[in-house]
């Protein structure tokens, strides 16, 4: 439905708030965040361990025809982690990294990245830091986050379509027409967020960690108790 916010679960909106605050931390947290103030997130309500558990953000996409991946980490006071990977020739290539306020950059980031890295707060993104200061490659990149538009009260600025897929097998097997449906709605100015494998296994690993194949019938089958809060980031690198 073109001009209108697709979402059949009440998840599927709250995915769509977190990316709303993730795009918030890319084109404001160096600009317009003060060094004193808390970070303003909202952790998961539903398990007291999450509260004080860092919030992490991936974004796996593809921009002027090369494929990246961006995520970030963070809590109440700072931003924890942060990361950018490219693939200019189907390798991953590591643009920067950072664990706190360290900052380590790969061979294909140039600039001045060393002055820019100086003016990083502990509450601000470095990608944030760069695009506020011109850098020709991080901007590019920082300007896809600022092209999205967001809903307001005043009405819908942009469509998402916002789904699960999951993997026709325990190899991870692309849909059938996943491809040909993405593309239908780049052409029509959809967007698309696409949960995989299954979104019970997103709720699964706020308890604990889970690293086979998971189906929706196992997933809706499977017991969750009290084992903290997995972290699906350390999850998501190691399986890289």
């Amino acid at each position: 439905m073109t001009g209108q916010l697709v979402a059949w679960r009440q998840g599927k909106s709250n995915l769509v708030k977190a990316m709303d605050f993730a795009q918030a931390v890319v084109v404001e947290s160096h600009q317009y965040w003060l060094p004193e103030e808390p970070i303003p997130r909202w952790p998961f309500r539903l398990d007291a361990d999450s509260k004080h558990a860092p919030s992490a953000f991936v974004f796996d996409f593809v921009h002027h025809d090369v494929r990246y991946e961006y995520g970030f980490c963070l809590d109440d006071a700072a931003i924890r982690e942060e990361w950018l990977y490219y693939w200019p020739r189907g390798k991953r290539s590591t643009l920067f990294e950072r664990h706190g306020m360290a900052l380590d950059f790969g061979p294909s980031l140039t600039g001045q990245k060393a002055t820019i890295a100086e003016l990083v707060r502990e509450n601000s993104l470095f990608l944030s830091a760069a695009a506020a200061n011109n850098h020709p490659q991080l901007r590019s990149v920082a300007a896809w986050f600022s092209s999205w538009r967001r809903i307001s009260a005043g009405g819908v600025y942009h469509a998402w379509a916002v789904f699960d897929v999951e993997s026709a097998g325990p190899h991870g097997q692309r849909h059938a027409g996943l491809d040909v449906a993405v593309a239908r709605a780049d052409r029509a100015g959809i967007r698309c967020a696409i949960s995989h494998p299954c979104f019970e296994l997103w709720v699964i690993l706020h308890f604990r960690l889970h690293t086979a194949h998971l189906s929706n019938e196992r997933a809706r089958a499977k017991p969750v108790g009290r084992g903290g809060a997995a972290r699906t980031a350390g999850h998501r690198r190691r399986g890289r």
